[in-house]
């Protein structure tokens, strides 16, 4: 079974470098400040800017225009992105309520509440305020706002998608989960975890098992631990399509639903894998600096190739942002045209190369299957 399935694997891993898929990059800023925390949806593009050398502004790209939502004397920071509707959270140089959650429907921003690291999805918007002891957690359904959480531990990191939410919570930390009318306790912990992230009612977090940081997940009926092997972080969930990276060797892994496989990668180290789908997009150092790469689930290709730092990338389907630059940080959009996915003759070869190796393998399972 070794010697077929390391054949399985260079065949997949010549192929995976065999051809790239072709793609067009839109350089979305040029200014002279940096810009920084792209997020995307759909064609809809949100960031910050230090505008000015001031403080930090709200612009958003339509797919075809783009427009600054913010103009004032404070900072404006890590805005979210779901369709039209965007949200971010202003921090004043007061004492008295110096965290603002607004929300920018498309038309209009209003001012939706006191607190801080709001999250969205269609109309739908959680959050976590002080109530002057701790963090809580809130949750805007489109028209009324409920307090989720009211105990004497802070609660934070919240995500949501759909009417689905989770959040990290209690000491030294748990994984909660609110489904839309009821609200559970996924872990029972003596050991700290880290930030969930959900896909409709399924969720990912790392966590510490005694020994090293592993994967859990949640398919929506239990919790499951997904690795086994030591410096997992940083998981990223779309579906029951997860990556994470493994610190200790570098390696990039995916987990389909039923099994886990590794992404061929060529990189020095890698970093910040994001999936939407089968889609995978990651950061990887070349041996001069920092580029992005994408994964289809079949090929790599690299989006950038130049002479300064890529990073924080995002994807939506086929399309990828992040932000990239030498004296100050730009934002790029990537769309990757998947229609044309047809392998180059190199690739056929390689094909051709693998199968009689494949072939001949099975042809003496009966010494290599089992050994």
């Amino acid at each position: 079974m070794k010697k077929l399935t390391l054949c399985l694997f260079l065949n997949f891993f010549l192929v995976s470098y065999a051809y790239a898929l072709p793609f067009s990059i839109i350089q979305l800023t040029d200014n002279n400040w940096d810009d920084a925390y792209p997020q995307i949806s759909g064609n809809n593009v949100v960031w910050d800017q230090y505008f000015n050398g001031e403080d930090t502004e709200v612009f958003f790209y339509n797919g075809s225009t783009t427009i600054q939502l913010t103009d004032n004397h404070y900072e404006d920071l890590f805005p979210q992105i779901s369709g039209n509707n965007i949200v971010w959270w202003g921090e004043k140089k007061t004492t008295v309520n110096p965290h603002e959650i607004f929300l920018y429907n498309g038309l209009t921003t209003t001012k939706l509440a006191n607190g801080a690291n709001p999250q969205v999805s269609g109309s739908n918007i959680v959050w976590q305020t002080n109530d002057g002891n701790d963090y809580e957690i809130f949750f805007f359904n489109g028209s009324t706002t409920n307090q989720l959480t009211n105990n004497n531990t802070s609660d934070g990191n919240s995500r949501i998608s759909g009417n689905n939410i989770t959040w990290r919570g209690a000491n030294p930390g748990e994984i909660f989960y609110f489904d839309g009318s009821i609200t559970f306790q996924l872990t029972q912990n003596s050991i700290d975890v880290g930030q969930p992230k959900i896909s409709n009612n399924k969720i990912v977090w790392e966590g510490f098992d005694g020994n090293d940081m592993e994967i859990f997940f949640f398919d929506g009926l239990a919790v499951n631990q997904l690795t086994f092997n030591g410096s997992n972080y940083t998981p990223q969930i779309s579906g029951n399509n997860i990556v994470w990276k493994k610190t200790d060797s570098n390696e990039l892994f995916y987990y389909d639903g039923s099994n886990i496989h590794q992404i061929p990668h060529h990189n020095l180290y890698v970093n910040a894998p994001q999936i939407s789908g089968n889609n995978i997009v990651w950061v990887g150092f070349d041996g001069n600096d920092e580029e992005i790469y994408f994964w289809d689930g079949f090929s790599v290709t690299q989006l950038t190739n130049n002479n300064f730092g890529d990073a924080d990338p995002k994807i939506f389907g086929n399309h990828i942002v992040w932000r990239g630059g030498e004296n100050d940080k730009e934002i790029y959009l990537a769309t990757v045209d998947q229609s044309s996915a047809i392998p180059e003759p190199a690739t056929f070869l390689l094909l051709g190369v693998g199968l009689p190796i494949l072939m001949f393998r099975k042809s003496h399972r009966k010494i290599t299957v089992f050994s």
